[in-house]
């Protein structure tokens, strides 16, 4: 589901980059081939106890790869 979800995102020209804010322990992610993104898929290990709290944890730790005019979208893809 998750991959199907980013292969969306991304092929809209307009997205840059696809954050995945994921457990800090989180080996499933690891485990896949996700190569075909290339640096447009950037994985976050920061995800916190709920989903409010990974969020917020999200977006600090991308905080500084995106401008302050950027748009973000946020996809709960649990």
């Amino acid at each position: 589901m998750l991959y199907h979800a980013v292969r969306s995102l991304l092929t809209a020209r307009e997205i840059e980059t696809v954050f995945v804010v994921l457990a800090r322990d989180d080996a499933a992610f690891r485990g896949h081939d996700w190569s075909v993104f290339g640096d447009r898929l950037a994985p976050l290990y920061c995800g916190g106890a709920s989903r409010h709290d990974s969020v917020l944890n999200g977006l600090v730790a991308a905080s500084s790869a995106v401008d302050p005019e950027d748009w973000v979208l946020v996809h709960d893809a649990a």
